[in-house]
């Protein structure tokens, strides 16, 4: 949900993307996920969102000056780390001693193949 009044909303084009970024609390995963957003009034979806913070920021949902917006993954990149500081040391100084690269975790490329709005 977002307000009509927005720079984001305002500046929203008919193809325009936008980065979603995760990281988790103890920062060993990492996603980016980029996809097409665009404006969507599905009433099913806002009553299933609806919330009381929501109902602080509007006046209800038919409020006019209410926006939802819909994000459709199109690809991510996803990384994965080990969350073992001896691990990680371990594995750094190896890698310099044998002038390879650590082995920390993985990194992994998502392409999503339907929408979701499908």
């Amino acid at each position: 949900f977002t307000d009509r009044r927005t720079d984001l909303l305002k500046a929203l084009t008919s193809d325009a993307t936008a980065v979603f970024t995760i990281v988790s609390e103890d920062r060993d995963f990492h996603a980016s996920i980029e996809g097409a957003l665009q404006e969507t009034r599905d009433d099913a979806r806002l009553e299933e969102f609806w919330n009381p913070m929501t109902g602080a920021w509007f006046e209800g949902p038919d409020d006019p000056s209410l926006a939802m917006l819909a994000f459709d993954p199109a690809r991510a990149s996803i990384w994965a780390s080990t969350d073992s500081t001896i691990a990680f040391l371990w594995e750094t100084a190896k890698a310099s001693a044998t002038d390879t690269r650590p082995d920390v975790g993985v990194q992994r490329d998502v392409t999503f193949s339907a929408s979701l709005a499908a």
